[in-house]
């Protein structure tokens, strides 16, 4: 009910009758008296977030599942920001609630099971919220990575106290570009590849930044970021924009590659199902072994597919996964794809190759996007196509046409023959 602040208790009730799923009177009265509350106490400054998370917490069930929402309607408060406001409020019970310490000291470290303790310290020594965090971080004295041999070598007991460490800062990477534009955030606690893609993005990033590894593009477990999703909030625009709720999930990584211990594997998809407020995207290219999982219904699970080649190994693996939105990343499409089971998918991405250091731009020929987004219509599949999909047609009367691009030969496409042929090959670890 939008616009209808400073409305008395009995109006509110009113106009609650009117539009009840049948829930009692009383509850219809006591759910009203909140509206107002929650109202006043949004139109106020200090200690708001509070009253807000507080209110969530102890609504009547008028409207059963959807009561929270409609409430952050009532309100006029952005639905996730009230979910957020109720979680936090969860996590610290009135008695403990730091009063000379900021929203943000409390909401970052909610999630921490030692986080009275830091609280205290942080009262104590008057740290901002910053310098909380690296207290935080010190004292916890995360190892930042394990590669396959480090994880290797550990028992049992130390594989189960590297796994529970977390870093108290860690928060997901913001996509501001287009270059990933159906997720607008990415998360990577597991990064590297040993695929060996001619036109690897992700290869690039990691030699400038992972200089701490011999191999920057060696596969490794970073557990202390397993924190991102409890500690990023879900931004508003997720209220109208689906991106705003998407995570790129090892967007520096195939999660699902041949090499990942299955340990890796469970520890993120554990703390994808402890995140619902999120969606997780996944993609792999090597997809037989996604039936190893069971998958979180926060999660989109998807294969890459580049080439005609790895066609038919996809659809044999998705034919058995379950998941509650399975996906095709059609990015770079390098041939002209044909599918025989596209209906076993709900979306289809397409696009281009962005240059790399090993491979040139590339726009795939009109015809190829058309091809393929008529059969994903016959499929009921939705369509998302990248910015880096369509060229402009430039053409002038009398100028000879350039040569085309070779596919094959610019992105060395031999390496798809050993990728499409180790699935008849593997073993489940």
């Amino acid at each position: 009910m939008p616009g209808t602040t400073g409305n008395s208790i009995l109006e509110i009730t009113m106009q609650l009758e009117i539009s009840n799923n049948g829930a009692s009177g009383e509850a219809i009265e006591e759910y009203a008296a909140m509206v107002a509350e929650g109202r006043a106490a949004r139109a106020t400054q200090d200690g708001s977030n509070w009253a807000l998370g507080d209110l969530a917490q102890g609504l009547p069930t008028v409207y059963g599942e959807e009561t929270l929402k409609r409430y952050a309607d009532d309100i006029e408060v952005e639905y996730q920001r009230l979910v957020n406001y109720r979680n936090i409020s969860k996590a610290y019970e009135k008695t403990v609630r730091t009063v000379n310490l900021s929203w943000s000291h409390h909401e970052r470290i909610a999630s921490n099971p030692d986080r009275l303790e830091w609280m205290a310290k942080a009262a104590e020594n008057k740290w901002s919220v910053r310098a909380m965090l690296e207290q935080i971080d010190a004292a916890s004295k995360v190892k930042e990575f394990y590669t396959l041999a480090e994880w290797a070598a550990l028992t049992a007991a130390q594989k189960e106290t590297a796994m529970a460490q977390r870093q108290a800062s860690h928060q997901f990477n913001s996509q501001d570009g287009d270059s990933i534009d159906w997720a607008k955030f990415s998360w990577n606690p597991v990064t590297g590849c040993l695929h060996g893609c001619s036109y690897c993005y992700a290869r690039d990033i990691a030699k400038r930044y992972y200089t701490e590894l011999p191999d920057p593009f060696a596969p490794v477990f970073r557990p202390g970021r397993l924190s991102g999703p409890s500690n990023t909030r879900v931004p508003p625009q997720s209220e109208t924009d689906t991106s705003y709720m998407n995570v790129f999930t090892c967007s520096m990584a195939d999660l699902f590659g041949r090499w990942v211990p299955s340990e890796w594997i469970q520890a993120v998809l554990d703390t994808v199902s402890e995140n619902a407020q999120w969606n997780f995207l996944f993609l792999t290219k090597f997809p037989i072994r996604l039936q190893e999982f069971h998958f979180p219904d926060n999660a989109w699970v998807g294969a890459t597919v580049d080439a005609q080649a790895r066609i038919p190994s996809v659809e044999k693996a998705f034919a058995t996964v379950d998941a509650a939105v399975k996906w095709l990343s059609c990015e770079p499409m390098l041939e002209r794809l044909s599918f025989s089971q596209l209906d076993l998918f709900d979306w289809v991405v397409i696009g281009g190759a962005r240059s790399s250091n090993e491979t040139p731009e590339f726009r795939p020929p009109r015809e190829w996007t058309t091809y393929l987004e008529n059969q994903a219509r016959a499929a009921d599949c939705h369509i998302y196509e990248k910015s880096n999909l369509l060229e402009r047609i430039k053409e002038f009367p009398g100028q000879a046409e350039t040569s085309p691009l070779s596919v094959p030969d610019s992105f060395k496409m031999g390496y798809l023959q050993r990728d499409v042929l180790v699935p008849e090959e593997y073993g489940r670890e």
